[in-house]
């Protein structure tokens, strides 16, 4: 936050691992936020690098005003003069989830099976998906079945909710907790599993 110059009256949304086809979506809501709040800040990180350029003309299509990852400096840490960070590194994602008031994850507004939701959940953030999880269908209605994650429809239903959770800090951190909490609960569960494979095949051995 220091580096970007952002301070605790920013409300941060942190959009990760967006596909193409999806921006346009996400940015369709942050629009909405911000003109309900105009101190929020969008870091949008596309899934593919070699995309940045692309991305660059779509947020500047909805004439937001931004700067790049690689604009920001050591030196940083005057207030953020933009409204979106485009984020084009590799390998500062997850970090940049630390810094998140929410988390939408990408790839799940647009039909390409969406990504993991650990990351966020780690960070205790709240988190929000479209309807397409396919590649993560029983953790994501795991944690939406639990209120440790939001089920977005489409742009409005983000714009919607993501307003709900600017106005609501107690909500945020509600679903934060939820979500680290079933990552605890699970800690440990790939252990178990082979262990008890394990005594199986044990069993089944000295039987045969």
């Amino acid at each position: 936050r220091q580096l970007f110059g952002l301070n605790s009256s920013h409300f941060v949304v942190v959009a990760g691992s967006t596909m193409d086809g999806e921006e346009e979506i996400v940015l369709a809501a942050f629009g909405k936020l911000n003109e309900t709040f105009p101190a929020s800040k969008l870091i949008l990180a596309p899934r593919h690098p070699h995309r940045v350029r692309e991305v660059e003309g779509v947020i500047a299509s909805f004439g937001f005003p931004f700067k790049k990852r690689t604009e920001f400096t050591s030196e940083a840490g005057t207030e953020v003069d933009c409204a979106i960070i485009l984020l084009d590194t590799m390998g500062e994602l997850s970090a940049l989830y630390h810094v998140a008031d929410a988390v939408f994850v990408g790839g799940s507004l647009v039909p390409r099976g969406g990504h993991n939701i650990m990351g966020p959940a780690l960070f205790e953030k709240p988190i929000l998906f479209g309807p397409h999880m396919n590649n993560f269908r029983e953790i994501a209605s795991y944690f939406v079945d639990r209120q440790a994650a939001l089920l977005v429809p489409d742009s409005a239903g983000l714009a919607d909710r993501l307003i709900e959770l600017a106005q609501d800090p107690p909500l945020r951190k509600q679903l934060g907790l939820r979500a680290s909490e079933i990552l605890a609960q699970n800690r440990g569960a790939t252990r178990k599993i082979l262990a008890h494979v394990r005594n199986c095949l044990t069993t089944a051995h000295g039987k045969s």
